[in-house]
Formats: C-alpha cells, structure tokens, sequence
C-alpha cells in the first residue's frame, strides 16, 4: 500500500521471473478453467467462438489486493482481505442473467470469498 512495500521484493510477484515458465503457467491455469464447461459436438469454427467467449467471461474480475490481502476499499481505506484475495472490475450490467450462474457452475470455490469483496464495495464477484 506503500511505495517502499512495492518495492520490497517480498512483495514482487516476479523477483525470479521466467517469460516462457510464466506463460506455461497462464496457458495451464487458463485451461483448467476453460476446461471445467465443455461443448461436444461443435465445428472447429464454433469451438472456437465458444472458448473465446468463455475466456472472455473469465478475464474479469481482478484481484486487486496485494501479496499480503490488503486492499483500498471504495472510500480508500486499507482493508485485509481474510481470504487473500480481493475482487473487483466485475460490470454488473445484467451478467446477474448469465456470468453469474456460469460462476457459480464452473467456479462453484470462489462463491465465499467473492461474497466478501462485495461487501466492502457494494458490487459482486467472483474468481477464475
């Protein structure tokens, strides 16, 4: 929450980053979300359209809390997430109809800690 904590590499996510093992990492964390809701069936051109729009209903929310937990709530207040983790950039323009219970099918464990993050910002969540 501080620049000098920034700085500190305890706080740096990367201190021995990798390019190409990052991208590993992100190309099998992404697959086993998008692997949890399948389609059978599909035309490789309708694969394809049904992995990115699932993709793109997973690329947000964001984790917005630090290593730590902590977070600036919506009035700036530093505030500790007691999961870790702190959701936010969700758009709630009517995603309640669909993404919501596409979450709550595919991510069914990140239903608690998004309930969490609404609390403090007055907007719902969830993870990937």
């Amino acid at each position: 929450m501080a620049i000098y904590e920034a700085r500190a590499p305890e706080y740096w996510d990367a201190r021995d980053w990798d390019f190409d093992a990052a991208r590993r990492r992100a190309r099998a964390a992404w697959n086993g979300v998008l692997s949890r809701a399948t389609a059978r069936g599909l035309t490789e051109e309708q694969e394809t359209i049904y992995y990115t729009a699932l993709y793109h209903a997973f690329v947000q929310p964001s984790d917005m809390a630090d290593a730590d937990g902590r977070f600036r709530d919506a009035r700036g207040k530093v505030q500790t997430a007691r999961t870790g983790r702190h959701y936010t950039s969700l758009s709630l323009w009517d995603t309640f109809r669909a993404c919501h219970p596409l979450y709550t099918l595919v991510t069914a464990e990140c239903r608690i800690s998004s309930r969490r993050s609404s609390r403090s910002t007055g907007r719902s969540a969830t993870c990937r």
